[in-house]
C-alpha cells in the first residue's frame, strides 16, 4: 500500500495514529483519521523509537509493520552462506577424491606385496627343491663312480660282481639323470611364471605411481581450498 503522510485520512492513519500511541509516544496523539503536523511529528518519533533506516515522517511498509510488532524489526545478522556452502562442498569434492585415490594406491601395493610374496616362496621352494635333488645327483654320482672303479678290476677276475656293480652303477645314473631332468624342468616353469609375476608388479608400481602424483596434485589443491575456506 502506499505510504501515509501529511494530508492522509480515513482508517488507516487512524489504526496509524493508534499504533504511535501504543507505542508510548508523548504527546498522545488525537484518534481522527487526519494526518497532520502532529501525526507526522510523532510517527518520527515513533521511527526513530523504532530505530527506522529513514526518520522521514512517513508511515510506508516497513514503519507499519514495526509499529504493529511493538519494536523495531527483526534484523538477520547471519551473511549469506552460499558462497561458504559452495567453498565447503569444492573442499569435500576434493576429500572424497584423495580418498578414492589412497585406496587405488593401496590396492596396487597389496597387489605387488602379494606378487611379491610368490615370488619370493616360489623362489625358496625352487631352492630348496633343487638343493635336495643336487644333493642327489651327487651323491648318486659318486656311488657311480665308485662302482666304476671296483668294476674295472673286477671285470676279468670276477664277472659276475663286476655285472652286479654295472647294474648298479647304472641305476644310480638314472636317478642322477632324473634329478637333473627335475631341476631343468622346475627351471623351465618357474622362470616364465617368476617373469609373470614380474611384470605384474612393475605394472603395479607404475600405476600406483600415476595415483601418487593424481594425490599429490590433489592435496595441493586440497590445501589451496582449505585456505579459502579459513580466508
Amino acid at each position: 500500500m502506499a505510504a501515509l503522510k501529511k494530508g492522509s485520512k480515513g482508517k488507516p492513519v487512524e489504526e496509524l495514529q493508534t499504533l504511535v500511541n501504543k507505542l508510548g509516544i508523548k504527546p498522545a496523539l488525537k484518534v481522527d483519521g487526519l494526518f497532520g503536523p502532529l501525526t507526522e511529528k510523532g510517527v518520527k518519533a515513533a521511527q526513530k523509537k523504532l530505530k527506522a533506516a529513514k526518520v522521514d515522517g512517513f508511515a510506508g511498509d516497513e514503519t507499519l509493520a514495526a509499529l504493529r510488532f511493538g519494536k523495531p524489526l527483526p534484523v538477520m545478522r547471519a551473511p549469506n552462506y552460499a558462497g561458504e556452502i559452495k567453498k565447503c562442498t569444492s573442499v569435500k569434492d576434493n576429500t572424497q577424491k584423495q580418498e578414492k585415490l589412497y585406496g587405488a594406491i593401496n590396492l596396487q601395493i597389496d597387489v605387488m606385496n602379494k606378487a611379491i610374496d610368490e615370488i619370493v616362496w616360489e623362489m625358496m621352494d625352487l631352492s630348496t627343491s633343487t638343493l635336495a635333488d643336487l644333493q642327489t645327483v651327487m651323491v648318486s654320482g659318486v656311488s657311480v663312480n665308485t662302482s666304476r672303479k671296483l668294476f674295472e678290476s673286477a671285470r676279468l677276475s670276477k664277472p659276475g660282481y663286476a655285472d652286479t656293480l654295472a647294474e648298479d652303477a647304472y641305476a644310480e645314473y638314472l636317478v642322477a639323470e632324473a634329478a637333473k631332468k627335475r631341476i631343468s624342468e622346475r627351471l623351465a616353469k618357474v622362470g616364465p611364471e617368476i617373469a609373470k609375476k614380474r611384470k605384474t608388479v612393475v605394472s603395479a608400481y607404475t600405476t600406483a605411481e600415476k595415483h601418487l602424483a593424481e594425490l599429490e596434485k590433489a592435496v595441493a589443491e586440497g590445501k589451496k581450498k582449505l585456505t579459502a575456506l579459513n580466508a
